[in-house]
């Protein structure tokens, strides 16, 4: 079996990804507390969007209408 050549966007996407977290020696609360800084100190405009309403079990996820028996 051939392995598939890797999308070199991908693998510079994860070389950064890998260099990001050896930058904070694996610490996710430390990469967590950079981003919290870097968007505060930054000129973009962030928005919240409410949360998705959740669907109860047996129900159709489209519509919120319970499912027929079948």
């Amino acid at each position: 079996m051939e392995v598939p050549e890797t999308d070199p966007i991908i693998a510079e996407i994860r070389a950064i990804r890998e260099a990001r977290a050896a930058r904070f020696n694996y610490d996710v609360r430390a990469m967590f507390d950079d981003l919290r800084a870097m968007k505060a100190t930054s000129n973009r405009e962030y928005i919240t969007l409410p949360p998705k309403p959740v669907t109860p079990p047996g129900h159709c996820y489209a519509c919120g209408r319970p499912r027929e028996a079948s």
